[in-house]
């Protein structure tokens, strides 16, 4: 339903991908802050089930007033 944002994470692997130390910790950094700024799958999950609940709701609401006031169509 929403698009998953994944975290710039080319850039991560090419630098843990070289033997240095330095450059495995600046990795590890740069994957904290590029997760830091996207939420999980799940908790995209979550918002679009929680988005679809309401989006039955409000539906389920309409049909209910239609019904009781044909008039408020």
């Amino acid at each position: 339903m929403f698009p998953k944002p994944t975290p710039p994470v080319t850039a991560t692997l090419a630098l843990v991908r070289q033997s240095s130390d330095d450059l495995v910790e600046e990795a590890d950094r740069f994957e904290q802050v590029a997760m830091a700024r996207y939420r999980t799958s799940r908790d995209l999950d979550d918002i679009a089930e929680a988005a679809q609940r309401r989006a039955e709701a409000i539906a389920r609401l309409e049909h209910s007033l239609r019904r009781v006031h044909p008039e408020a169509a």
